[in-house]
């Protein structure tokens, strides 16, 4: 999307991406979104194990004046390091989506400092995100940018009623809640008829919902527990009358 927004603005974009991003041990499922339209022109040099990839990487980013990096998890921290670098005659603008990943590793917090700390710019999505780099110690100038819509919703009417359609979408994570939405349910009374949706991909498979929450709901709740591509997104956006999202934590 930053790099469409940028050739829509006239510039002159080499796009270079991750044919494989983690290790198949800790990221056991296909790291290619199989929906995700091509993109012209895109050169797959990323490994995770190839250092030689991050150099070329960085030697073609040092003939830009703008080299982008999106920082997602700290596991990637040495490849982005070196490109980073390399690229040192370049502007370097990280756009940052997490500070601290979800799931806590070794070395996370001076990782994020030894990356973050050498580029030139930080692009935030939230202001909570300055607070995190702020206490982390990371002194880079930032600034925040809403992040924009990602995937085309018009606005349809309300589907008829009872049931209330209630939806839970995205991957389901310990921190996104979905077993306080099923205790929730659980509390409420049978009148009037709710229905609880939840599609999305298992981010592990102890996070399948188990049974017995379904059954104490008391409202009946539906599954599609898998990929969900835009087009199945908007679709079940339409269906429903609430979006249900019930974190624990969250930083956007």
């Amino acid at each position: 999307a930053v790099a469409d927004a940028l050739e829509q603005q006239g510039a002159d974009v080499r796009r270079i991406s991750w044919a494989r991003q983690y290790p198949r041990r800790l990221y056991g499922r296909d790291q290619i979104d199989p929906d995700a339209r091509p993109t012209p022109g895109a050169e797959w040099l990323l490994t995770w194990y190839n250092p030689l990839g991050w150099i070329r990487a960085g030697l073609a980013a040092r003939s830009r004046e703008v080299v982008i990096l999106p920082w997602v998890s700290p596991f990637l921290a040495l490849a982005q390091l070196v490109i980073l670098l390399v690229a040192r005659s370049s502007t370097r603008i990280v756009h940052v989506h997490n500070v601290m990943p979800h799931e806590p590793m070794p070395l996370q917090r001076f990782l994020a400092r030894l990356v973050l700390g050498r580029a030139d710019h930080l692009v935030c999505h939230a202001t909570a995100l300055q607070g995190e780099l702020a206490d982390l110690g990371v002194r880079t100038p930032s600034s925040v940018t809403p992040m924009p819509p990602l995937i085309g919703v018009d606005a349809t009417p309300l589907p008829s009623r009872p049931p209330v359609r209630l939806l839970f979408l995205g991957t389901i994570r310990p921190y996104k809640g979905l077993d306080i939405a099923l205790a929730a349910l659980a509390l409420l009374p049978i009148e009037p008829a709710l229905e609880l949706r939840v599609v999305g991909e298992l981010w592990d498979e102890d996070e399948r919902p188990p049974s017995e929450a379904i059954a104490a709901a008391r409202h009946r709740v539906s599954t599609s527990l898998g990929y969900a591509s835009d087009e199945s997104m908007v679709a079940e956006l339409g269906r429903a009358h609430i979006l249900v999202a019930p974190y624990r934590s969250a930083t956007q």
